[in-house]
């Protein structure tokens, strides 16, 4: 099974540069988009390209914008990563 801890440590930099103006230190499981200055519609589609790359995943477009918060988000990577081994 994926290691949701490993999963957050990547993503960190990716919400980073996606969200250069949000406090990344605070972003968090139950985080959502609302919470994130910056997060709009742009920023979630540069998110889950960088997502796609560090991971090698791909999203169907509902999953893209199927997921309420973080949690669901690493959630769904970690469902993704362990249908690969």
């Amino acid at each position: 099974m994926a290691d949701e801890r490993a999963i957050i440590e990547r993503l960190q930099p990716l919400f980073r540069e996606a969200f250069p103006k949000a406090n990344v230190a605070a972003i968090g499981p139950h985080t959502v988009a609302e919470d994130v200055v910056g997060w709009d519609s742009f920023a979630h589609v540069a998110l889950m390209v960088a997502v796609e790359e560090e991971f090698g995943l791909r999203f169907e477009p509902e999953e893209i914008t199927g997921f309420s918060n973080v949690q669901e988000l690493i959630a769904m990577i970690a469902q993704k990563l362990d249908a690969q081994t």
